[in-house]
């Protein structure tokens, strides 16, 4: 009975460990299907394509994060007219406060423009890429955006002089100076696009906020194989970590430098554009102008301010009444990986709903280890009264042994019916007088 009785304990103690494990199971589907859409609202803004949204994302030494949000309707045209209540942003499903909201066309802009001035650039290339420049410069506002120029040929980059104009904030005299540099600098054989790249990352990395790259350029870059390939991994590093979109304006039909002036777009999350037709460079240096100028910017400060060496995901949901639309962007913190660190593969990160994987593996181990208490714990209290039944049982089924030299006890045969049943004790002798 006592052994039925623990087996059906332990079958019971199974079952509510397979119910433990089934409930932890749909709490995270659950979470995972209901839970990501909560916000302070209760509602996910329902996207039915009227609204379009795009997020870069930048962050400062102090963990002040810089959001530029690019909103749209389906036709490319600017979503305007939106304020801070039609934003709401979180951080690994964390809501932050939004701090520095700037509706669309009041967002600053720090821009590197780098522009091939090699030989092959002669004639209406380089009319039509001056006046495109200078267009796209008197869209920019004083004491607001600032701009940075960088042409490239190899006199110009052997000489160090790459840099035509430091990226500071614009003014009436720095206008001046941009606009002198456009029209004055020579041409010159050879087209180090990348190192030239390359150093206008370098500028742009000594700034902070929305930082943009515009690159115009008629072919690939001159230098050696081996050259060119180190030299764009080291862009394309340097522009993911600094989340800066590269925009490529090619004027050339070459094969080879449209491949790789579409690979830099494509990874930096920026734009290409082939334009055969120079005289429309002009157009299309002031559209990439407009659009960056009319993109919403804000900040928030980082819920978790650590150099833990993590990976945080930032959602930026845009709602206009009941639709509206989701756009997601990454940035990264330097630091070692600590352990049970916030990532953006980890366990550990959250909903907006306050409940996460981190949790629901907490809630599983705890239940886990109870049932097996509860599993254990009866068994070992058993182990005492089976065993002790267990010796008794053996003991009463073991033969009687004698005592090696000892005679042997008889039986005592039952007495006669009507006879006196003997005394049960029996007196000792006593040991012979001296």
């Amino acid at each position: 009975m006592t052994v039925q009785r623990g087996a059906s304990r332990l079958i019971l103690t199974g079952g509510l460990f397979v119910f433990a494990v089934v409930w932890v199971v749909l709490m995270g589907l659950a979470t995972r299907l209901f839970g990501g859409g909560r916000s302070v609202e209760g509602v996910k803004p329902t996207d039915d394509g009227t609204i379009k949204a795009s997020l870069t994302v930048d962050r400062d030494k102090d963990f002040e994060i810089f959001l530029s949000a690019n909103v749209t309707r389906p036709d490319g045209s600017v979503y305007e007219g939106l304020n801070e209540e039609n934003f709401e942003v979180y951080e690994d499903g964390e809501r932050v406060a939004i701090r520095n909201f700037q509706p669309a066309g009041k967002g600053a802009i720090r821009l590197a423009l780098v522009i091939d001035y090699s030989s092959s650039m002669r004639g209406t290339k380089l009319n039509e890429a001056r006046q495109a420049a200078r267009a796209l410069i008197r869209l920019l506002r004083d004491q607001h955006d600032w701009v940075g120029l960088y042409f490239f040929n190899d006199p110009l980059y052997d000489t160090n002089r790459s840099e035509r104009l430091a990226i500071k904030p614009l003014d009436l005299l720095r206008r001046e100076e941009a606009w002198e540099a456009i029209m004055f600098t020579n041409l010159g054989d050879g087209s180090p696009m990348l190192g030239t790249m390359e150093r206008g990352l370098d500028g742009l990395a000594k700034v902070s906020g929305r930082r943009v790259m515009i690159v115009l350029s008629d072919g690939m870059d001159t230098g050696e194989p081996a050259e060119i390939d180190a030299l764009k991994k080291r862009v394309l590093e340097k522009a993911e970590q600094l989340r800066v979109p590269i925009y490529m304006v090619n004027t050339s039909t070459d094969v080879e430098g449209e491949r790789l002036m579409q690979e830099l777009a494509s990874v930096t999350k920026g734009r290409y554009q082939r334009v055969s037709e120079p005289q429309k460079l002009r157009e299309i240096f002031e559209e990439i102008g407009r659009s960056l100028q009319n993109e919403y910017t804000m900040s928030y400060t980082s819920p978790d301010p650590v150099e833990n060496g993590t990976t945080r995901t930032v959602t930026l949901w845009v709602r206009s009444g009941n639709v509206g639309t989701e756009a997601t962007g990454q940035y990264t913190v330097p630091g070692v990986l600590a352990t049970g660190a916030r990532s953006k593969a980890g366990l550990a990160s959250t909903t907006s709903s306050g409940i996460g994987l981190g949790t629901l593996l907490t809630v599983f181990l705890t239940v886990a280890a109870v049932l097996g208490l509860l599993a254990v714990v009866p068994l070992i209290w058993q182990r005492g009264p089976i065993a002790l039944a267990e010796d008794d049982r053996k003991a009463a089924s073991a033969p009687v042994t004698t005592p090696a030299g000892a005679a042997p006890v008889k039986p005592m045969a039952p007495p006669a019916a009507g006879q006196p049943r003997p005394a049960a004790s029996v007196q000792a002798k006593r040991p012979p007088s001296p």
